[in-house]
């Protein structure tokens, strides 16, 4: 097993523990809440990332590589959503920014098994089967980095109008 494959694993279980600790202490929350679902797209990420590493065949690493772009499409959007729900930011403005990157999302996941995604899958460096991204990958891309830096913008901003006795709520 490589060190790709034993950390995309020791991920998952990671991601998958943390949510269900989350959940069964006070999922009924709405930040609970979202923090799960952020996590559940990531233990399926890293899963299916953990089986594309040791994947002995090429049909089966194309389908794991375009099963962990499932996962990876929803990641962005859910820890947006996290983030705004969880600074109490979910007001009509931010709502629209949700909805579009959960419509997004779908979009690029309904593609997401197709070569428009991720074309196949060939021998590069140290792996086996590497993917060979399609045309709609790198759209994805500016979307993923888009959503993530739009998030890391609401910490920050949220943090340097914060005074030290808010942030404590937290922790």
């Amino acid at each position: 097993m490589t060190y790709y494959a034993l950390s995309a694993l020791i991920n998952g279980i990671t991601s998958t523990l943390l949510g269900v600790f989350v959940y069964f202490k006070k999922g009924q929350v709405a930040v609970n809440k979202r923090f799960c679902i952020f996590l559940l797209a990531v233990a399926f990420w890293s899963y299916s990332y953990f089986i594309w590493q040791i994947s002995i065949s090429e049909a089966s690493a194309l389908f794991w590589c375009r099963m962990l772009m499932r996962g990876s499409i929803f990641i962005p959007i859910t820890f947006t959503h996290f983030i705004v729900v969880w600074l109490n930011l979910y007001k009509e403005e931010k709502k629209k920014i949700i909805v579009w990157g959960y419509i997004c999302s779908l979009v690029f996941f309904i593609f997401s098994f197709t070569p428009l995604f991720v074309k196949e899958v060939f021998p590069i460096l140290s792996f086996q089967y590497w993917p060979l991204a399609g045309v709609l990958y790198l759209p994805f891309l500016f979307f993923w980095f888009g959503y993530v830096v739009y998030s890391w913008y609401l910490l920050v901003m949220s943090y340097q109008k914060s005074t030290a006795s808010s942030w404590n709520r937290y922790f």
